[in-house]
């Protein structure tokens, strides 16, 4: 591994995050390696609903990896009292996650950047002001390494990075459309309140659906039969079914996302929503937000690095921890919750603007304050004991 090729920027993990920053950053003519453990395009597991809201991040058009686009939702409680309603404009599409990805993947290659798929990074080790990457394969140099390789990142673990706070467990499956009781497959379909701290979902697509509950990661093992529960209520034979399962990372307190010039993305850094369980928005919201501090370093500005983490907790964290404290008061209140939902269109509206980016939960929280909510729930329970 004597013939060690230089970058400026290497990053492991070509999800969304990845991806995206090495297109950026590819755009602002840097070097950049981008490292994939598997073979492009891979299986990814994920419901695949993405916001409205991504639109304004993404400057380019995704419209050939769109499978549907989601104009409602039918909800219902504790699998009963089932109602749909409806939006005028696009409140999410899906799509596949391994022909999502791997477009963006395209993109970033059509700008320069370097993608060595197949190829697991094994160790890091810093040089002087450089680091070297080793992987399976071969060796780089780089100046700055990014971590976007999910809630279980090498690279955190290598520089005893923990920025994530809780998580929670995401099990599903891909179901033929056809194979569901129908309902109208123009709306996402979700139930709420009979798992603590989770929901269960169904996101159509062209042709098929993903079917799946999320809960604590805690909870993973009770998930199952839950979701066993579900799929019969769709009309689909549990016991026919492959299941897959994954890990959704929350970063709601403050924990440093970054070391020197190693810095952490997407799933890595927790940027994942506590009451959705989305992560793609914010994994290509942080990208955006760390290309323009690499950008500018390179341009010359040796601060710029400092503001990523910074710029994290004013444009993320504040949202992520209040989309914390409305899913905890809306868990701890969920019949009532549904029923306001039900009968009320003003929460339907708020939902709906922040899926678009028109309001955010701490805009939200700011008005509402569900801490306060939770805080005298808390007090009164303990009064009771």
């Amino acid at each position: 591994m004597n013939d060690q090729k230089i970058y400026d920027v290497a990053i492991i993990g070509a999800g969304p995050a990845g991806s995206f920053l090495a297109y950026q950053l590819s755009v602002h003519g840097l070097r950049v390696a981008l490292f994939e453990k598997e073979k492009l395009p891979r299986i990814k597991t994920c419901a695949g609903g993405l916001s409205a809201k991504i639109s304004d991040i993404l400057p380019f058009d995704i419209t050939p990896v769109i499978q549907k686009k989601i104009y409602g939702a039918t909800v219902s409680h504790k699998f009963q009292h089932i109602f749909t309603k409806y939006t005028d404009k696009l409140l999410i599409f899906t799509v596949d996650r391994g022909d999502f990805d791997h477009y963006l993947v395209q993109y970033a290659e059509k700008k320069g950047a370097h993608l060595f798929d197949e190829e697991r990074i094994k160790d890091l080790r810093e040089d002087g002001d450089e680091y070297i990457l080793t992987s399976d394969k071969q060796e780089i140099r780089c100046k700055i390494a990014i971590g976007a390789d999910g809630a279980q990142s090498f690279l955190a673990r290598k520089i005893s990075l923990n920025p994530i706070s809780r998580s929670h467990f995401g099990l599903q499956t891909e179901i033929p459309l056809d194979a569901l009781r129908p309902f109208d497959f123009n709306t996402i379909r979700l139930d709420f309140g009979r798992l603590r701290d989770g929901y269960f979902w169904v996101f159509p697509k062209k042709e098929t659906a993903s079917v799946g509950v999320i809960g604590r990661l805690r909870d993973a093992v009770s998930l199952r039969p839950h979701l066993s529960d579900w799929l019969k209520l769709l009309g689909v034979d549990p016991d026919n079914v492959v299941l897959r399962g994954h890990s959704i990372p929350h970063r709601i307190t403050h924990s440093p996302v970054s070391f020197d010039r190693i810095f952490l993305i997407g799933d890595a850094a927790g940027a994942a929503d506590y009451w959705t369980g989305e992560g793609i928005y914010y994994a290509l919201k942080t990208a955006q937000m760390l290309a323009g501090h690499i950008a500018a370093y390179f341009a010359g500005d040796q601060h710029a690095l400092a503001g990523y983490e910074r710029a994290m907790d004013r444009e993320t964290l504040s949202d992520l921890r209040s989309s914390y404290y409305f899913s905890q008061a809306f868990n701890y209140l969920s019949a009532y919750a549904f029923k306001l939902i039900k009968n009320n269109d003003y929460p339907w509206d708020v939902f709906c603007r922040i899926m678009r980016g028109e309001r955010t939960f701490s805009e939200l929280q700011q008005r509402l304050k569900p801490h306060m909510l939770l805080n005298k729930i808390f007090n009164k329970k303990s009064r009771g004991r």
